[in-house]
Order: C-alpha cells, then structure tokens, then sequence
C-alpha cells in the first residue's frame, strides 16, 4: 500500500491506469475497513443513546412539573427513541406515563388499565389533564372551608 502510495503524488495519477490492480483493490479494502468502523462507531453511539432514553423514559416523573411539562417530557423521550431507530409501543408510551403519577392518580390509572384495548395517547392525555384539574378543584376546596 504505501509502495502504491509512493509512486504518485495526485489523486489523477494515483488511479491512472498505469498502477496496478493491487494497489486499487488494496485502496478500496481500506476504504471499506474504514467505513465499516466509523458505522460501527456510529451504530454502537445510537444504542448507546436508545439505552440512555430508555432509562430516562422510565425515571420521568410527575413530582414537581406541571401536567402538560410531564406530558411533553415523555413525549419527547417517545420521539427522540424513535428518531434513533427505537420507537416505544403505544403501551409502553402509557406504561411511561402511569409509572410517572403518585398515588393521588390511583383512581385514573385504574379506570386507564381496566381497558382491554390500550387508549390512544391523546385520550391518556385527557383523562390525566382532567384529573389534575379534579385535584387542584378538590384542594381549593378544601382550603376554601371555614
């Protein structure tokens, strides 16, 4: 290879058609090893990203954000798993999102898993959008009593 690389010093010289074979085959098997590793470099830094999603979708919780933050962060994750060649099922999307609730939500994910097709996303939304406006209802409520 570097014999081949020492007979000419431009690219037009180096394929004309005076070199031989060897050095062109040679010229593209190294093309080809390197290729292969920057894929591999690649593909190991998507599953690397994917496993880190992963985790991140099932460490999301409610806690301290509002509903709709919450609501746009699992969606987030959801689109990024999917932009990496990942994408979560629609019940582990809603998986995600029960995990996610205290247990003031109890009632809700009931009613969600009692269902024996998953809901659409949307209808999750709604129903956990709902509720949290029953709670912030109920709890003024309870601090407006003389």
């Amino acid at each position: 290879w570097e014999s081949c690389m020492r007979r000419g010093n431009s690219r037009i010289r180096f394929f004309s058609p005076g070199y031989s074979r060897l050095c062109l085959h040679r010229f593209y098997l190294e093309s080809l090893v390197a290729s292969i590793r920057i894929h591999d470099y690649f593909h190991k830094q998507i599953r690397a990203k994917a496993r880190w999603l992963q985790t991140e979708l099932c460490a999301t919780m409610l806690e301290d954000k509002s509903m709709c933050e919450f609501l746009l962060r699992i969606k987030a994750i959801s689109d990024s798993l999917a932009s990496v060649g990942s994408p979560i099922s629609l019940q582990e999307h809603t998986d995600a999102l029960l995990e996610g609730l205290p247990q003031d939500y109890h009632s809700v994910i009931s009613v969600i898993e009692s269902k024996f097709q998953p809901l659409p996303i949307e209808e999750v939304e709604v129903l956990l959008l709902a509720h949290k406006a029953w709670l912030l209802k109920f709890r003024r409520h309870i601090f407006d009593l003389p």
